[in-house]
């Protein structure tokens, strides 16, 4: 209980991890643990930031700090998982408990697109978050081998023709979990 007086953590991160919901809860609670809105803004899917007005880092930060004083989050690191339990519509429910505190925490899979390139020594990141692959992923059967290609499609933020595609870093579509809902259910007296 020694973290209840100590507050955030200091000590070496975990990995930071999307690709299924145990990761992403995880994630999520090493930011809380360590106080890192920078990674808990990644945590959340676009659907709870757009429901909750939060367009960037700014909104973010007034966010993670209402739910500060809501809860001492930090402990939400060592906090007791409860779950997962699967809801309707793809979501999975997870309970946190530590301290008297129970958190309640819905994730669900998005989708999302990538490119990353080098330019001017550094790498520049640019994706997006769509609705479906389909505008993005084709799959394509040769006639003459009877192999498959897959041909993807992601938009950059540079006119790729002035681009070297030596220079791509990672181009990629996939999917990854996300935080769609974090509530306090019965704080404590």
């Amino acid at each position: 209980m020694f973290e209840l007086f100590c507050g955030p953590d200091k000590s070496p991160w975990i990995s930071v991890s999307y690709d299924t919901h145990r990761q992403a809860l995880d994630t999520f609670r090493e930011a809380a643990r360590r106080d890192d809105s920078r990674v808990g803004f990644q945590c959340f899917s676009r659907s709870f930031k757009r429901r909750n007005g939060i367009r960037g880092s700014f909104e973010f930060a007034v966010f993670w700090e209402k739910l500060k004083e809501q809860a001492p989050i930090h402990l939400l690191g060592n906090a007791e998982v409860e779950g997962p339990t699967e809801e309707r519509g793809g979501r999975v429910r997870y309970v946190l408990e530590r301290a008297g505190y129970r958190i309640e925490v819905f994730l669900i899979e998005q989708i999302y697109t990538e490119i990353a390139y080098y330019m001017d020594g550094e790498i520049i990141e640019g994706g997006d978050y769509p609705r479906s692959l389909a505008p993005h992923v084709r799959v394509v059967r040769n006639a003459a081998d009877e192999t498959f290609t897959a041909r993807i499609e992601v938009e950059a933020e540079v006119d790729l023709e002035d681009l070297d595609l030596s220079k791509v870093h990672r181009a990629g579509v996939g999917r990854q979990w996300k935080i769609d809902h974090v509530g306090l259910e019965n704080p404590p007296d």
